[in-house]
This record gives structure tokens, C-alpha cells and sequence, in this order.
């Protein structure tokens, strides 16, 4: 006959772990698991600035188009890298604006850099539109970042939570397509970093 026996010791308040509890199970309780993505949303966003930082010294000394670009950005795109542009857009939305969404704008180097791979940053399709324009996917506003002039359709990022997702899809339609896993939009920006801009590799 099989026989359960109670733990001899139970946690009784969630801040001290029992002996029969190990110190991983039990920084995992819920008011823990807050503050360690609270650590992880601090530490992804130190690391976007120092990645986008990094992109906005060295991709001008890099390319010449991304300098031409960086000394003639739209009034609109430039705004949102200052704390009124970005106030404004956060008033016509209704809604908080990403640190990751912010820094994009603060150091446009990056933006200006993936003009150089058919992705309108500048967004002169929408030339007739509230700049930047949004578009409805699941139910939720997501603000579009670039536009694939190859494909028509368009990057964007959800309005939603600290380190948005980002998606691609078509402008018009409900849903964005699916993609091979969700991506943050911090995610994204480093990883174009990480891959693409080599600060050894200057004119």
C-alpha cells in the first residue's frame, strides 16, 4: 500500500525559504519573480542604450549614406528624440511610450542605417498621416517603425508593457505575421548590433 507523508516543514509567509524548499524554488515566489524582471527590463534597456550608443558613433564613420541621413532627418523623426517629441506622441496616443521605442529615436543611427535594406524609416508613404502612424493588430495599437519597400509591409511596435513586442505585417489587415518566435523590440535592435555593426570596419 502507498503512503503519503507530509512535508515536516511548509513555507508559512514566502520570505524564508523552509529546508525542504531550495533557495531557486523560492526566490521564485511571486513577489520575487517581480523584482527579477524588473532587474531584466533594467538591464535589457542599459544594454539597447550601450549597443545603440555604440551603433550611433560608429555606423557614420562607417557609412556615408547614414551620415547624409543623420543631417537631414524628417522634423517628425527628429522630435521623438527629445523628451517633447516623444511627450506628444505619449498625449496623441494616450498611452506610455517604451524606453526601447524612446532610445530608437534618441540615437537614430541604427534607423538610418536599415534605410539600406529597403526599410523606410523615414516613412514617406505616410507623408499624408499623423507621423508615426499605427496600426491595429490583435486588438492593440502598434506603432509603426518602418516600412519594407520590397514587400509592402511594415515593422511595428506594440504600444504595450515596458520591452514591447515587435512585429511585421501588413498595414490594413487584423493580425501580423507569425513569427519564427516572439521579439521583444530591444531584442531586435541589439541583435542588429551585435551582427552588423563592426567598429573596426571604418572608412
Amino acid at each position: 500500500m502507498v503512503t503519503h507523508t507530509l512535508p515536516k516543514y511548509r513555507r508559512t509567509n514566502g520570505c524564508t525559504p523552509s529546508p525542504r524548499v531550495s533557495l531557486g524554488q523560492w526566490l521564485l515566489n511571486s513577489s520575487d519573480r517581480v523584482i527579477l524582471a524588473v532587474i531584466r527590463l533594467r538591464n535589457a534597456i542599459a544594454d539597447l542604450q550601450s549597443e545603440l550608443e555604440r551603433a550611433q558613433h560608429t555606423l557614420p564613420l562607417q557609412n556615408a549614406a547614414v551620415r547624409s541621413r543623420l543631417a537631414e532627418l524628417p522634423s517628425w523623426f527628429a522630435d521623438l528624440g527629445t523628451e517633447l517629441g516623444i511627450a506628444s506622441l505619449a498625449c496623441r496616443l494616450r498611452c506610455d511610450i517604451a524606453e526601447p521605442y524612446r532610445l530608437f529615436y534618441r540615437f537614430p543611427a541604427l534607423a538610418c542605417w536599415l534605410m539600406d535594406s529597403d526599410t523606410d524609416v523615414f516613412l514617406d508613404e505616410y507623408e499624408n498621416t499623423s507621423l508615426p502612424p499605427t496600426v491595429r493588430w490583435c486588438g492593440h495599437d502598434h506603432l509603426i517603425v518602418g516600412h519594407l519597400t520590397h514587400s509592402e509591409m511594415v515593422i511595428a511596435v506594440s504600444t504595450d508593457g515596458a520591452d514591447p513586442r515587435v512585429e511585421w505585417g501588413y498595414d490594413g489587415t487584423d493580425l501580423p505575421c507569425i513569427a519564427s518566435r516572439p521579439l521583444t523590440f530591444s531584442e531586435w535592435l541589439i541583435g542588429l548590433t551585435t551582427r552588423y555593426v563592426n567598429p573596426t570596419n571604418c572608412e
